[in-house]
């Protein structure tokens, strides 16, 4: 793996050809957990958009419709910029900067290749838990966390905090479910990072409708939805007699859903992004 950073400086379209009447900017960050030469991939990727004001302006005068693909708010364009003033912008939960129903995507994350055959955790808590979208979700993350930490009996509920980036990973790599949770979005960069490193995502049972492509994809094969009355200790019973095999093979296919270095036409997450567009547009 060369550079985790992997975003286009042209225009795709849709069609891609001079007729088009929709324009994607493809501005796709894909991760930033394990890196030493790029720093900020977000704040990359959100200069490369703002320096195409002259594209962005030729669009407007044709009057195509323009879509920006930022995924991430920290890859969002400053408000000023050609491209936030006329294009709208597809960030993970919602739509920016326009006023069609929101489109949910997935956020960049890359599958690292880190994973084990084994996987000694069955259930695991990563990433900080001082953040909590609205007050809907009640501290979800740092309760969570907190009673995971509880359960230190038992060898295989596990807690990755660390800072150390490749370690981080390699926690996620190694659990056979993995806490989805709010934070900054509903489904955010949580989802994306346990889906690509081969754990099943535990899902919070409110954001379970809000997750990417919920009307295309059938999470219940390959993710676990938390009771709204949970307690760490029977979920964590209930996962070890599930048939995590199964959930782990409907997995490998939902994740071409969420692989943004996958180009197929026919699975990839611009397949779907595309549709959305489409019918919002057409």
């Amino acid at each position: 793996m060369s550079s985790e950073l992997f975003f286009s400086k042209t225009l795709s379209a849709i069609p891609s050809d001079e007729n088009a009447s929709i324009v994607i900017f493809d501005n796709c960050p894909y991760s930033r957990h394990i890196t030493k030469k790029t720093r900020d991939p977000f704040g990359a990727a959100r200069r490369t958009i703002e320096g195409l004001g002259r594209n962005v302006a030729r669009l407007v005068i044709q009057g195509k419709g323009c879509v920006l693909l930022a995924l991430h708010p920290n890859s969002y364009p400053t408000i000023h910029s050609g491209a936030a003033r006329y294009c709208t912008a597809l960030v993970e939960d919602k739509t920016i900067s326009g006023n069609d129903r929101d489109i949910v995507v997935p956020a960049g994350a890359i599958d690292y290749g880190i994973g084990t055959k084994n996987r000694r955790c069955t259930l695991t808590y990563f990433g900080n838990a001082d953040r909590s979208l609205s007050a809907e979700f009640q501290n979800i993350r740092s309760r969570v966390k907190s009673a995971m930490l509880r359960l230190t009996t038992f060898p295989d509920a596990c807690v990755v905090s660390t800072s150390e980036r490749r370690e981080y990973v390699r926690g996620i790599s190694d659990s056979k479910f993995c806490f989805a949770l709010p934070g900054d979005t509903m489904g955010g960069e949580k989802l994306a990072l346990a889906v690509m490193q081969g754990c099943v995502p535990v899902i919070e049972h409110y954001s379970w409708r809000h997750q990417p492509f919920f009307d295309f994809l059938n999470y219940s094969r390959f993710a676990v939805r938390m009771p709204k009355a949970w307690d760490a200790e029977e979920l964590l019973t209930r996962l070890r007699a599930s048939d995590w095999k199964q959930y782990q093979r409907n997995l490998r296919m939902a994740r071409h859903w969420f692989d943004y270095t996958r180009h197929s036409e026919a699975v990839s997450p611009y397949t779907l992004i595309w549709t959305q567009v489409s019918e919002i547009w057409a």
